[in-house]
């Protein structure tokens, strides 16, 4: 049996938030003008007893500090591994050492209708994820685009984003992503209202169906389909 992972809870993630963002930066910058001013430079200029042992006391604070610090990043791999897949669709903002950056506009538009569920994916201690599946229309085919009716829109993707299948009916699947605890909210992550589109399935004994030159023509562009959000093709 494997591991099981324990989730952050929102109050933690906000704690490894200000540690590796701020408390862990702020300590190491103060704790090296200390050993600086205070243990090396005076024990250069004159050796004695007494710089001496503020140059050791000093190396020992650091080493031990550095030590906590050392253990303390290892008990956060989760935080880490996760933070990483963090974009402006999830969070409103990004930290960086000392600062908190909110996106840009265009950064948060360019990310609205990205179908990026694996990065949410990735994201197991905010959200949970919940295969979902819907039916649609096929209407074939064409130079190597498939063509699919989904609430009233016509869109179009690579062949290579279809899988053919024994039932007679097609579908659009993909995932929902619930966030576990509200209070994520609060340190500025996104609720997900639509669902992200991963696999259009398609009945093999209708695959081979052409599409007509008028749905060629009257395809909409990728983005919202109906509440999915898809990797739809231009």
């Amino acid at each position: 049996m494997g591991m099981i992972k324990l989730l952050i809870t929102a109050d933690q993630w906000a704690g490894f938030d200000q540690w590796s963002n701020f408390t862990l930066p702020g300590v190491f910058i103060v704790g090296g003008l200390i050993v600086l001013f205070v243990g090396i430079i005076p024990f250069a200029y004159k050796k004695n007893k007494i710089t001496k042992s503020l140059f050791l006391i000093s190396i020992i604070l650091i080493i031990c500090f550095a030590s906590f610090a050392y253990i303390k990043n290892k008990g956060m791999k989760d935080y880490y591994a996760e933070n990483k897949y963090i974009t402006p669709q999830s969070r409103t903002y990004q930290l960086q050492m000392f600062s908190k950056r909110y996106y840009e506009t265009s950064e948060v538009q360019a990310w609205e209708y990205e179908d990026d569920w694996q990065s949410l994916s990735k994201l197991e201690s905010i959200y949970r994820r919940i295969p979902v599946k819907q039916q649609v229309t096929y209407l074939g085919r064409k130079n190597s685009y498939v063509y699919i009716k989904i609430n009233k829109q016509i869109i179009r993707f690579y062949e290579s984003d279809c899988q053919t299948t024994a039932t007679n009916k097609s579908y659009i699947t993909g995932y929902k992503f619930l966030m576990r605890d509200k209070s994520f909210r609060q340190i500025g992550f996104i609720e997900q209202p639509y669902y992200f589109e991963k696999l259009i399935l398609i009945p093999k004994a209708k695959w081979n169906k052409q599409a007509d030159d008028t749905v060629v023509r009257s395809y909409t562009t990728p983005g919202l389909a109906g509440n999915w959000l898809t990797e739809a093709r231009k």
